[in-house]
């Protein structure tokens, strides 16, 4: 786990004080959320940090002739000026959090601090960054295993206190967002290393997230009636669903090739780079 993902977590959702950006569309919470239904969500999320902790040690550096080139996979810094909405934003703090991961494993980059930045710039504009600033730089003073201790230990605080505010939609997009561009991640260094990405391969490459997206989707379900702004994800969880529940290969092929295309489609909507004609 690295400082650029704490940017994200340390960030989420300490918003006292001023006006949040709305959502498309307009945020409504149903009714108060009970306590029951906050311990589920705690668990699962819960969970979800664990799974993303063990893809993100399982990130091999490339090889060197591979390292050297640039990847031009990576969200362009640039669609951060587009990012109008609060779910725009949060979209991009999940995007933005997992490249600075897989520039530091995959490709052995030392210098984030540009994306890092950008990430915490967005959290500020959105009114959820607190004193994000100040927790990371007291995050880089620690060794590693205390560092990852504290990390998790800060993101369960504010999914807490988000769930007690009934602020814990941007955490839920930042959640699947950074999931799923995990899952790109992975096929494009595949494509790097092999010039080729088949069917077959893209199935595997979704295997490794399957348990975190089962929680992810579990998590987004079960919190869905309290946030009208879950709307925004939901055809890309029933997407994901549909990875889950196919019945035998043939139907999960098809099922996870839908998913990749949505999510791509998605992305590139937040891309500046795909929009800018």
């Amino acid at each position: 786990m690295m400082v650029c993902l704490a940017v994200a977590l340390v960030a989420m959702p300490a918003c006292k004080g001023g006006q949040k950006k709305t959502m498309l569309p307009t945020k409504g919470n149903v009714t108060e959320i009970v306590d029951s239904i906050k311990n589920q969500a705690m668990d699962l999320f819960a969970k979800i940090r664990s799974e993303q902790s063990n893809i993100i040690r399982d990130v091999k550096v490339l090889p060197e002739n591979i390292r050297v080139v640039p990847a031009r996979f990576f969200m362009p810094l640039e669609a951060s000026q587009n990012a109008v909405t609060l779910a725009q934003q949060c979209a991009l703090i999940g995007v933005y959090s997992v490249d600075n991961q897989y520039d530091k494993l995959a490709y052995g980059t030392k210098d984030v601090s540009k994306r890092d930045n950008v990430i915490a710039k967005m959290t500020t504009m959105a009114n959820l960054s607190g004193d994000a600033q100040g927790e990371i730089d007291r995050l880089k003073k620690l060794n590693q295993e205390d560092f990852n201790a504290e990390v998790d230990k800060i993101a369960i605080e504010r999914f807490e206190q988000a769930l007690e505010d009934n602020d814990a939609d941007c955490y839920l997009i930042i959640l699947l967002y950074s999931i799923v561009e995990s899952a790109l991640n992975q096929e494009a260094i595949f494509e790097l290393k092999n010039g080729y990405v088949d069917d077959e391969q893209i199935v595997d490459d979704l295997m490794p997230f399957k348990s975190a997206i089962i929680n992810v989707v579990d998590l987004v379900e079960l919190l869905k009636p309290y946030y009208s702004t879950l709307n925004i994800v939901a055809p890309m969880v029933d997407k994901l669903k549909a990875v889950l529940t196919a019945n035998n290969e043939d139907n999960k092929t098809i099922a996870v090739l839908n998913a990749f295309n949505y999510v791509k489609e998605m992305r590139g909507k937040l891309n500046v780079s795909v929009n800018a004609d």
